[in-house]
C-alpha cells in the first residue's frame, strides 16, 4: 500500500467524516460497436495474403468501399473516448483496490466544488457522442447493406452485421449517471449488540479508508508522472507542448481536492501552490524565451517529483481505529518540502 500518510494525532474516522461531506460519486457507462472493423481486417488479411495481382486489386476496391463506410462509426468511438478521457482525466477512481494494488473501474471520486463544471461537461459531451448516433442509426441500413453487397462473394462471416439501425443505437450507449453522495451508513441507532456495532463501524471506516486512500494514492502517483515528464522535456525535451501546463494544472487541482477534502496534508498542498505558482501560471512560450521561468519550472517539478516519490513509497499498513493515536495516519510528518 502506497504511503499516503496522514498527519499524527489526527482521528481517522473523522478525516472520513470530512470527506464524506467534501465528495461525491459519479458513474459514467459506455458501449459500443465495432461496426465494418471486422470487415476491414479480413479483407485486409486477404489482400496480404494473396499473390494475384487482380484479387490483390480487388481486396483494394472492397476496402475503398467500407473504409467510408466505417468513418461515422470511429467518429462515434472517437466521441465516446473524448467522454472517458476526461472523465478519467478530471475524477479518481473509487473501489476497492484489486489484488494487483491498482483500482478497479467503476465510480468516480469528485470534489464536491468541482461537481458543476465535471457533470455539466460530461453529460455535453455524452450529448455530442448521442447525436453522431442518431445520424449513424438513420443511415445504418444503407450502410450495412453496401459492405455486405461489397464482401458477399468472399467467404467471411457477417451474421453480426445484420441488425437494424434501431439495434446499432442501442449498442452505442452513453450514460451519465446523477451524481450522489458518499454511502456512509451508522450503526448506532440500530437494534444490535454494542459489539458488533463497534466492529461493524470499524470495518465500514477500514473499507472507506482504503478506498479514500486509493484515490489519494491515484492523485499523487498521476502527478508525480507528469512532474517527471515536466522534468524530462525541460532538461533534453525538444517537444514543449502546451499540455504539459494545462495538465499540470489538472493535476495540482485534483491533488489540491484530494486533500483539502480528505486529510488535509499541508505537504500536498504546498506541491499544489508550487505548481500553481512556477508550472501552471507559464507558458511554453515562457519557457522557451525566459530561462529564469523555465528554471523556475524546473526546480519546482523536480522538488515535487521527490517528494511525492517519498511520499508514495510502500510502506506497511497499519490498521484503522476509532481513536486518534501515533499509529494512525502514519506517524510524523517527513520534512519533504524544499
Amino acid at each position: 500500500m502506497p504511503n499516503t500518510t496522514h498527519l499524527i494525532g489526527q482521528d481517522q474516522a473523522k478525516i472520513n467524516e470530512r470527506a464524506v461531506n467534501a465528495f461525491m460519486l459519479m458513474q459514467v457507462s459506455i458501449s459500443s460497436h465495432k461496426g465494418f472493423k471486422p470487415l476491414i481486417n479480413a479483407v485486409t488479411k486477404i489482400a496480404k495474403a494473396t499473390c494475384v495481382a487482380d484479387e490483390a486489386k480487388r481486396m483494394t476496391d472492397i476496402l475503398a468501399v467500407l473504409g467510408p463506410l466505417q468513418k461515422p462509426i470511429d467518429e462515434v468511438i472517437a466521441a465516446q473516448s473524448l467522454l472517458r478521457t476526461y472523465l478519467y482525466k478530471q475524477t479518481l477512481a473509487f473501489n476497492q483496490s484489486r489484488e494487483d494494488g491498482q483500482q478497479a473501474k467503476g465510480e468516480r471520486l469528485v470534489y464536491t466544488p468541482k461537481v458543476p463544471e465535471i457533470y455539466t461537461m460530461l453529460k455535453t459531451l455524452a450529448h455530442n457522442a448521442d447525436n453522431l448516433v442518431r445520424g449513424l442509426q438513420h443511415n445504418w441500413n444503407d450502410m450495412r447493406d453496401d459492405a455486405m453487397s461489397a464482401v458477399r462473394d468472399l467467404s467471411i462471416d457477417v451474421d453480426y452485421m445484420n441488425i437494424t439501425g434501431d439495434e446499432l443505437a442501442a449498442r452505442f450507449s452513453t450514460s451519465v449517471q446523477t451524481p450522489r453522495p458518499i454511502p456512509h451508513a451508522s450503526f448506532k441507532n440500530m437494534s444490535l449488540p454494542a459489539g458488533l456495532v463497534q466492529q461493524f463501524e470499524k470495518e465500514a471506516n477500514e473499507a472507506l479508508t482504503q478506498m479514500l486512500e486509493g484515490a489519494k494514492s491515484q492523485a499523487l502517483s498521476e502527478a508525480l508522472e507528469h512532474m517527471d515528464l515536466i522534468v524530462k522535456q525541460l532538461t533534453g525535451g525538444t517537444r514543449l507542448s502546451p499540455s504539459l501546463v494545462e495538465h499540470a494544472k489538472t493535476h495540482s487541482s485534483k491533488m489540491r481536492g484530494m486533500v483539502e477534502g480528505y486529510d488535509n496534508d499541508p505537504r500536498i498542498i504546498q506541491m499544489c501552490d508550487d505548481i500553481d505558482n512556477h508550472i501552471a501560471s507559464a507558458t511554453t512560450e515562457m519557457w522557451r524565451e525566459d530561462s529564469t521561468s523555465r528554471d523556475a519550472a524546473l526546480t519546482v517539478a523536480k522538488s515535487v517529483s521527490k517528494n511525492l516519490t517519498a511520499i508514495t513509497a510502500p510502506v506497511q499498513p497499519s490498521p484503522v481505529t476509532q481513536q486518534a493515536s501515533g499509529d494512525l495516519a502514519g506517524g510524523l510528518m517527513a520534512d519533504l518540502i524544499d
